[in-house]
């Protein structure tokens, strides 16, 4: 096991790098970029046994438990963020360089108790290291932070991302506006990239075509820190704006509950530890809940 950093130490820290203007990244690899991984770097020795959770064809053929992973599979999950089938290797080492160079990334190794069945294949818990390893990550070098930082980072009764972003400039780039941010952060400025395309489209959001456009716009708008929500490419857009010397977060779905498109948390171990309060836009510790909050 290695050290998991909560959502306050890690805020603590971001908070830190924005003001000594050093560059700062936390980046959550997710299932998906492993799973892939261990097609084009590792000989697809990993199963899957969930990628997605709409309900089209790359979800069915991704649900036919024991199926190991392989080309035609690899090729449906590419589709659907556009990249192109000749420009995956490029693509993800990028990613595994700015996993390297990132401040934190997540552990599969470190889900509570039972929840990684329900978000993941326990093969990808269980091969964690040998997959970062496999493709030159060094894990004992490494801050890791619990996966569900997204939940974690947005609870009100302690400091969460909007004591961080009071009086400072934000970049969200998104899918979406929040129109109430400003307001219910104390941010002195918000300004957005908001993405292009259907995100649930199985023929691809657009997102790996728009994505020098999205780090050409966040580079110059020089913002104190960077919120990004922007599913499989995400962690390359990161990537790039910390090799920018910027501040940035992965917070993912975070935004799908801002944007009002959830309310309710699909983990069964958080849901018996907090609820979202749409009215306050943050997560709420429920009452009698004696689990640590990471």
């Amino acid at each position: 096991m290695y050290k998991i950093y909560n959502s306050v130490e890690i805020l603590q820290d971001v908070d830190s790098a924005i003001k000594e203007k050093r560059p700062f990244s936390l980046l959550r690899g997710g299932d998906g970029t492993l799973g892939v991984f261990s097609v084009c770097f590792l000989n697809g020795f990993i199963k899957i046994g969930h990628w997605s959770t709409e309900p089209n064809n790359t979800n069915i053929q991704i649900r036919r438990r024991g199926k190991p992973i392989g080309e035609q599979l690899v090729k449906l999950l590419l589709d659907r963020v556009s990249i192109p089938w000749n420009r995956r290797i490029h693509f993800f080492q990028n990613t595994i360089q700015y996993l390297k160079d990132a401040d934190y990334i997540d552990s599969f190794q470190n889900y509570s108790a039972g929840s990684i069945k329900v978000i993941g294949n326990q093969e990808l818990a269980k091969n964690w290291d040998k997959i970062l390893s496999g493709v030159g990550i060094d894990l004992t070098n490494k801050k890791f932070c619990d996966p569900r930082f997204n939940f974690f980072c947005m609870i009100k009764e302690q400091m969460n991302l909007f004591d961080i972003m009071k009086d400072r400039a934000v970049f969200c780039i998104s899918n979406n506006k929040f129109p109430w941010l400003v307001q219910y952060s104390g941010a002195k400025s918000v300004n957005y990239f908001v993405i292009s395309g259907n995100i649930k489209n199985i023929k691809g959001n657009g997102l790996y075509n728009q994505m020098n456009q999205i780090n050409n716009t966040a580079i110059a708008a020089n913002a104190d820190l960077y919120l990004v929500g922007s599913g499989f490419v995400g962690r390359n857009i990161c990537g790039v704006l910390r090799q920018n010397r910027k501040v940035v977060l992965d917070v993912g779905s975070l935004f799908d509950y801002w944007t009002g498109k959830r309310d309710d948390i699909p983990l069964p171990s958080i849901r018996k530890m907090i609820k979202f309060n749409p009215k306050t836009k943050c997560f709420h510790k429920l009452p009698g809940c004696t689990v640590e909050v990471l």
